[in-house]
């Protein structure tokens, strides 16, 4: 059903910076996500500079992974402790 198609999950992260052009990942574990889904990842605050840049995917059944960067030249960047909440949207 279109209902089924849709998956949700929360992953509770620590606060983390990053320093100059570097990033990180994480990986949370949602039950029936395809490979090829489209995902939503919604961290718990606004970067705490707008040089921050997240993406997300489905990296394997299961499986999605959340890249986090800071691409700026000076200074630093990151999230605030909290909840992500990631979405996976399966194709039908």
């Amino acid at each position: 059903s279109f209902a089924a198609r849709f998956l949700q999950q929360t992953s509770t992260q620590s606060a983390f910076t990053l320093g100059i052009n570097s990033s990180t990942t994480f990986t949370v574990t949602v039950t029936g996500a395809a490979v090829g889904a489209s995902v939503i990842a919604t961290p718990p605050s606004d970067p705490t500079h707008p040089a921050v840049s997240s993406s997300v995917r489905v990296t394997a059944a299961d499986t999605v992974t959340v890249y986090v960067g800071y691409g700026a030249t000076s200074g630093s960047g990151g999230f605030g402790a909290g909840d992500w909440q990631i979405t996976v949207i399966n194709k039908e």
